[in-house]
């Protein structure tokens, strides 16, 4: 099974890292995750890891339930061993078009290879990029988080407004701004209230939970597929082993020693095959003459 991933700073969060995480959405469908990291200071990271998580959840709220908030996944691989022990066999990583070469090379180096960040294993790891702007690059090319940052030191709410996600509201986006500027040095400690450990905990166990509903339902709707997947090959080759004719009563009697077997195992349960059930289907290529005496 598949997943596509991202890995990043998103410090702070930017209409940039929007048009990231839709990509890796609608490239993942239901399989995908968003890893903030963890690196902090005044210069480049201003927002610690819990409040970045937070800011990333208010302002990609459709995705809120697929941003790490395990503080334990520090970096890339840490997130590639996660993936991996989530049972998914093949990777996407989608970053920014100018650490393609960077990536493809380092996370292949590392797989099937018991390292010092753990192991994983995956049949397939591909790199792709989100496009020629890295929304985490500290150059002029693109909407970078650094013109949010010096935007934030600068005291310049249109500018940083401009550059933020477009599911917060004025206030918040004052908020935010307040947060950078914090992180930056600049604005003395707010009193903000932040969660406690203990909360930190609820909210990482709820999103766990949650995820593994997601995984149970992916699960069983692969299980159901591969079901009827089963039962269509098993109903072509009844169609085509014991199609006969009428005067064949050797094979005749195999056809009806096989609806009674079906019949016996099947019976109370309604196994779909389009609009009608699988025995109903064994019924149905027996010749009409033959069932009068039962």
């Amino acid at each position: 099974m598949k997943v596509v991933f991202t890995f990043g700073r998103f410090n702070p969060p930017t209409i940039g890292h929007q048009l990231l995480i839709k990509k890796v959405k609608d490239a993942g469908g239901r399989d995908y995750m968003i890893y903030p990291s963890q690196s902090q200071n005044a210069k480049k990271d201003p927002l610690d890891f819990q409040t970045k998580v937070e800011w990333m959840q208010k302002s990609f709220p459709e995705c809120a339930a697929y941003i790490n908030s395990d503080d334990r996944i520090k970096n890339v691989f840490d997130a590639l061993v996660d993936l991996y022990n989530k049972k998914y066999t093949e990777v996407e990583m989608i970053v920014g078009s100018d650490r393609v070469g960077e990536f493809k090379k380092l996370l292949e180096q590392y797989n099937d290879t018991e390292a010092r960040h753990g192991y994983y294993k995956f049949m397939r790891i591909t790199v792709t990029s989100a496009g020629d702007r890295d929304p985490d690059s500290d150059s002029v090319s693109g909407m970078s988080a650094s013109k949010m940052r010096e935007a934030a030191a600068n005291n310049d709410f249109d500018s940083f407004s401009r550059g933020t996600a477009s599911a917060l509201s004025p206030t918040q986006k004052q908020e935010l701004m307040d947060d950078v500027r914090q992180g930056l040095g600049i604005l003395e400690e707010r009193k903000r209230r932040r969660p406690n450990p203990q909360q930190q905990a609820i909210q990482r166990v709820t999103l766990q939970i949650r995820q593994l509903n997601q995984r149970k339902q992916q699960l069983s709707q692969t299980k159901k597929r591969l079901q009827q997947r089963r039962l269509r090959s098993k109903l072509q080759k009844l169609n085509n082993d014991y199609t006969v004719d009428a005067g064949d009563e050797k094979k005749l009697k195999k056809i009806e020693a096989k609806i009674k077997k079906a019949r016996k195992k099947w019976n109370g349960k309604v196994v779909e095959y389009g609009t009608t059930d699988a025995l109903n289907k064994y019924y149905e290529m027996l010749p009409k003459h033959y069932l009068e005496g039962e």
